[in-house]
């Protein structure tokens, strides 16, 4: 049985790993590695939701705020969580916006990339 250089050996499993890598990171980044970059931002937009209370603000729409039962009372907080719905409504819709772009940017990337190496190289 003839033995191999180990040197040899080292370099053909690295080359063919790191060849591996290379052919397997589009499929990597279109799938498996987009699937969990969605969940992350899922998450994220699931945090912000709950850092500014919009559906604890929804939840309390009509009840009046600091126990005020009277006409007054809950025509003024009936008033004023509107506004305050109104304002987190639009921060979320802007947090929303931020993930849409950042998922695009996530998507192309690769392909503007390439392209702007492409560029370069011809």
């Amino acid at each position: 049985m003839k033995s191999q250089n180990p040197m040899l050996l080292s370099a053909k499993f690295i080359a063919k790993d790191i060849v591996g890598d290379l052919l397997y990171w589009p499929l990597w980044w279109y799938s498996r590695g987009f699937a969990r970059f969605l969940q992350r931002r899922r998450h994220s937009i699931k945090e912000f939701e709950e850092d500014i209370g919009l559906t604890v603000w929804i939840v309390n729409w009509t009840k009046p705020m600091y126990g005020q039962y009277d006409l007054a009372g809950k025509i003024i907080s009936f008033i004023i969580r509107t506004f305050g719905i109104m304002l987190k409504l639009l921060m979320m819709a802007f947090y929303l916006l931020l993930q849409v772009v950042i998922v695009l940017v996530w998507l192309l990337a690769p392909p503007f990339l390439l392209w702007q190496l492409l560029k370069v190289l011809f």
